[in-house]
C-alpha cells in the first residue's frame, strides 16, 4: 500500500506542478498583455497630442501671416484692407478650432501656452478691426500701437507654445518616466 500512496502522491505532485505552471504562464501572459496595452495607449495619446499641437502651430502660423498682411493693409489704408481683414477673420476662426483641440487634448502646460498664443492673435485681429473702423473710442494711434505690440507677442507666444510642446513630447518618449501632474487629461 505504501507504493500506491507514493505513486498517487507523485501523480498528484505532477498534476499540481503542471497546474501551477499553467497558472503562472497565463498570469505572465496577462501581465505582458496589460503592459503592451498600456504602451500602445501611451503611444496613441502621444500621437493625438502631437496632431493637436501640429494643427495649432500650422493654423497659428497661417493666422499670423494673414494678420501681417491685413495689418499692413489697414495701416496703409489700402483698398484691399477690408478684404484682407475678412481673410484674417476666417484664419482666426480656423485657429479657434485648433485651440479648442489643444485645450481638450493637451496637458495644462500646452493648454496655457496655446491660450497665450491664441489670445495674442485674437488681440491683433481686434486691433486691426479697430484700425479699419477708425474707432473713435480707441483711436488710430492706439490701435496701431496695440496691433504692433500684439504682432510681436503673437510670434513670441507661438514660439513659446512650440517649445512647450517639444518638451512635453520629448518627456512622453522617455521610458520609465514619472507621471506629470495633469497627465491623462
Amino acid at each position: 500500500m505504501p507504493d500506491v500512496d507514493q505513486g498517487i502522491a507523485g501523480l498528484a505532485g505532477a498534476i499540481a506542478g503542471g497546474l501551477i505552471g499553467i497558472v503562472g504562464t497565463l498570469g505572465a501572459a496577462r501581465m505582458t498583455g496589460r503592459a503592451q496595452e498600456q504602451t500602445q495607449r501611451a503611444q496613441w495619446r502621444r500621437q493625438v497630442r502631437r496632431d493637436a499641437y501640429s494643427q495649432f502651430i500650422s493654423r497659428a502660423s497661417q493666422a499670423i501671416a494673414v494678420a501681417e498682411a491685413a495689418h499692413q493693409a489697414a495701416r496703409d489704408n489700402t483698398p484691399e484692407a477690408a478684404e484682407s481683414y475678412k481673410v484674417l477673420v476666417k484664419a482666426q476662426a480656423a485657429l479657434e478650432e485648433a485651440y479648442v483641440l489643444v485645450q481638450l487634448e493637451g496637458p495644462a502646460q500646452a493648454a496655457e501656452a496655446a491660450d497665450e498664443a491664441h489670445s495674442e492673435v485674437l488681440g491683433w485681429k481686434i486691433n486691426i478691426g479697430w484700425l479699419l473702423e477708425e474707432s473713435p473710442r480707441v483711436g488710430r494711434d492706439r490701435a496701431l500701437r496695440e496691433a504692433a505690440g500684439a504682432s510681436l507677442l503673437a510670434v513670441d507666444r507661438l514660439h513659446d507654445f512650440t517649445e512647450v510642446c517639444r518638451e512635453l513630447l520629448d518627456e512622453d518618449e522617455k521610458p520609465g518616466r514619472p507621471k506629470r501632474p495633469g497627465a491623462g487629461r
